[in-house]
């Protein structure tokens, strides 16, 4: 087992085994063990969402002695491309920090195959010394919808959609949201700030790939994060992982489908259920160079956007019997580890819904103007809790809670549904 927190007088006080991973507490080996536990539900694509999401959050951080995939050094360069579909929208996450001491230039292109028409139909964007803080902006920003035009595109030419200076030491997030009628490519470029942005296909193919960092290139640092003496499974497959996550991924909004059905309030019911959210969102980084270290004969390396960036979540809740007497119930977020900052919405589908926002600084903020709607409250931190909603339930009813994080901020989080019974008077 984990170090366990301090007791808390009065509080639930959760324990959870070490090597969990990824194993659902509801399968082999862990079933009947946790009772009232949940976790790691199983995630279902959502074909009503966008079509694909493009991702380039690797290497993190922009540095000079960066290895490139033909074997030289530096910090300009391609840092992430991918074929993009054409059918439905395509969400975009870029997400880099200066780590030199010089002024850069930061560009997202699209290339397309043919002529053609291209829209933003919305963009967020910060530049800040400050990651979360960037990423804080940039996740707000990116909420309002754009009335921004189509635009031409040519064919082999590219269209850079972002061109952004990016000062020493700070970090540039973007959210976007675009549509093309025609087939492309998606493009992340750094380049010095005294030089242009290639025009044009052909000298995209010339610039230099950075290096995919995976975690056993760097284990140490790893070990910052994940303690190998009581997590060494999860620390022994995360080694072969990638750092952060760059290229395309189908389908990235997710759906996890489960039943409640606690006829009594005994702990035989498991009454109290404890939820969480598969921790990944697969996908695939065709970048040219690119290399899966689990298969180094794969031509494009599968990757795990285990942030869940860029991507919305959704647990599904369909209430088969309620325990005597319970007409009201309560979803809580626990935070097991990390920091969380992002958005959560319930509703039961009929009379109550409840949206709230975990943003830097969100305890001097006030929902209204360009402020989130919904209640605004500071980043989640290790160890706390907070109530997402609560409201009227009965048999057959479907919670439905959505989650989506922002960026530079951990998301692993438990959801505790909590029945409620009914005072003496009926309420």
């Amino acid at each position: 087992m984990e170090h366990p927190p301090p007791p808390i007088a009065g509080g639930y006080n959760f324990r959870t085994p070490a090597n969990i991973d990824r194993d659902s507490t509801t399968s082999p080996p862990y079933r009947g063990r946790f009772p009232g536990l949940y976790l790691n539900q199983p995630l279902e694509t959502d074909p009503a969402s966008v079509g694909a999401l493009f991702i380039s959050d690797q290497p993190e951080e922009i540095k000079d002695d960066r290895l490139r995939e033909d074997g030289s050094r530096g910090a300009t360069g391609v840092y992430a491309r991918a074929a993009v579909p054409t059918a439905r929208s395509v969400r975009i996450l870029v997400d880099h920090t200066n780590g030199t001491a010089r002024r850069l230039r930061l560009g997202l292109g699209f290339i397309p195959a043919c002529d053609g028409t291209l829209a933003t139909t919305s963009q967020g964007v910060a530049v800040n010394l400050d990651s979360v803080r960037a990423g804080r902006v940039a996740f707000e920003r990116s909420r309002a919808v754009l009335p921004i035009p189509r635009r031409e595109v040519n064919a082999n030419g590219v269209t850079w959609l972002l061109d952004l200076t990016l000062p020493p030491k700070e970090t540039a997030v973007a959210h976007l949201m675009v549509s093309s009628t025609v087939a492309g490519e998606l493009v992340v470029c750094v380049a010095e700030t005294d030089g242009s942005l290639p025009a044009r296909k052909a000298e995209i193919d010339c610039l230099p790939t950075l290096h995919s960092i995976v975690w056993r290139e760097e284990a140490r640092r790893l070990e910052k994060f994940l303690d190998p003496r009581t997590q060494p499974a999860r620390f022994t497959r995360i080694l072969d992982s990638f750092q952060h996550a760059r290229g395309l991924f189908p389908s990235p909004d997710r759906v996890a489908r489960v039943t409640y059905d606690a006829p009594g309030w005994s702990d035989a019911d498991e009454p109290l259920r404890v939820y969480s959210l598969f921790e990944s969102i697969p996908g695939f980084d065709p970048t040219p160079g690119t290399r899966d270290p689990r298969n180094p004969n794969a031509t494009i390396a599968t990757v795990d956007n285990r942030g869940k960036y860029g991507g919305v979540e959704e647990l599904r809740v369909s209430l088969r019997r309620l325990p005597p007497s319970c007409r009201r119930m309560a979803l809580l977020v626990l935070n097991p580890n990390g920091t969380f900052g992002g958005r959560h919405y319930v509703t039961n589908g009929r009379t109550d819904q409840r949206e709230t926002w975990f943003l830097q600084g969100g305890a001097s903020q006030r929902a209204g103007g360009a402020s989130p709607v919904g209640d605004v409250q500071p980043l989640l931190e290790k160890g706390r809790a907070a109530l997402l909603w609560r409201g009227e339930v009965r048999a057959g009813d479907v919670i439905r809670m959505w989650t989506e994080p922002m960026a530079n901020t951990s998301v692993y989080l438990w959801y505790l549904l909590v029945p409620l019974p009914s005072s003496p008077d009926g309420r």
